[in-house]
């Protein structure tokens, strides 16, 4: 037990001292996706974790009619193909801030091998979202990333409620000066 301790402080320890700067780091309650976004030598790094599997992995946010069924299904076999964790680059000259929460990075060179598919990034981003009802006012912020594949495009989209998701402006700043 006491060898497991260690090694679990280790751990901890070791992630805290060796951690790029966190820009975006968005994960819900209990955990099942999240983004994260760090900083380092100009280079924004994202990594959506699909804590629970691909088969839980948001790839979908808008309306749905039947006759989306079938490239509901064509997409979602892609996604089911790709790692739990997917991981791109974007150069923090891509980037740029729109305003409250709110930022995009468009453009990357990167593609990125994924269990027989090659996923090309094509933009990171942002949105704030306000809604209300009787139910009372909410703030959310949802995370986009867009690739293409096959010369089709696709997408890891998650929503959270605005004290889930902690985007820190300075970071994305520190980067692109």
């Amino acid at each position: 037990m006491k060898k497991i301790f260690i090694l679990v402080l280790f751990f901890i320890v070791g992630q805290k001292s060796f951690c790029a700067p966190v820009f975006a780091s968005c994960t819900t309650e209990y955990p099942s996706t999240s983004f994260r976004i760090e900083t380092v030598d100009n280079i924004i790094t994202v990594k959506v974790i699909n804590h629970n599997g691909q088969g839980y992995a948001p790839f979908w946010n808008s309306i749905v009619v039947p006759n989306d069924f079938t490239i509901l299904k064509e997409k979602s076999d892609l996604i089911l193909k790709l790692d739990q964790i997917t991981t791109a680059h974007f150069k923090s000259a891509n980037c740029k801030w729109y305003g409250d929460k709110k930022f995009a990075c468009i453009g990357s060179d990167e593609k990125i091998p994924a269990n027989g598919v090659i996923l090309a990034p094509w933009a990171l981003y942002s949105n704030q979202i306000k809604e209300s009802s009787f139910a009372g006012d909410y703030e959310y912020i949802e995370m986009t990333l867009s690739f293409y594949v096959d010369q089709k495009q696709h997408q890891l989209v998650m929503r959270y409620p605005k004290t889930v998701c902690d985007l820190a402006d300075h970071q994305l700043d520190q980067a692109t000066k």
